[in-house]
């Protein structure tokens, strides 16, 4: 009896060896913008009325602790004011479920804030799509290429 437990436990193990996806992305590592809504930095994601929001740079860097650092360089134009830049960053945890990854404020909104929800993403190679929500006005897609892959 005690055979036939290791034969079953080894055929496990080399089952699960097997149906690891070697093609996996990287997910680890340093991202950096390339395009939103398929054009090129400096890429506007809001324009109207005079005003106009233009993303200059951006980058996302996950770590192996589940951890992710949005940050975004940002070039604001209003009609009667001098254009300002800006920078946000914000932290976020994350987990991978399939080739989507799901983010989570890190620290969490607290319960009396309204906060807009976070980014979804899919990986697509060495590429990361995030997605900003789906009804009307929402943020187009942005494309992040991996720059360096972490271990």
């Amino acid at each position: 009896m005690r055979l036939s437990c290791q034969k079953a436990f080894i055929l496990v193990v080399a089952s699960t060896m097997a149906c690891h996806d070697t093609t996996a992305p990287p997910i680890v590592g340093s991202y950096i913008l390339e395009t939103i809504n398929s054009q090129p930095l400096p890429a506007n994601i809001s324009a109207g009325g005079g005003d106009t929001v233009t993303v200059l740079s951006s980058s996302l860097t996950l770590d192996a602790a589940g951890m992710a650092q949005l940050s975004e360089h940002t070039r604001y134009v209003h009609p009667n004011r001098h254009p300002s830049e800006v920078t946000y960053t914000g932290g976020y945890s994350y987990r991978i479920v399939g080739s989507s990854i799901i983010f989570e404020y890190s620290p969490r909104c607290p319960p009396n804030m309204l906060c807009v929800a976070p980014p979804e993403g899919r990986f697509e190679g060495s590429k990361l799509v995030l997605s900003y929500g789906s009804t009307p006005g929402s943020r187009p897609p942005s494309v992040y290429r991996l720059a360096l892959q972490l271990d």
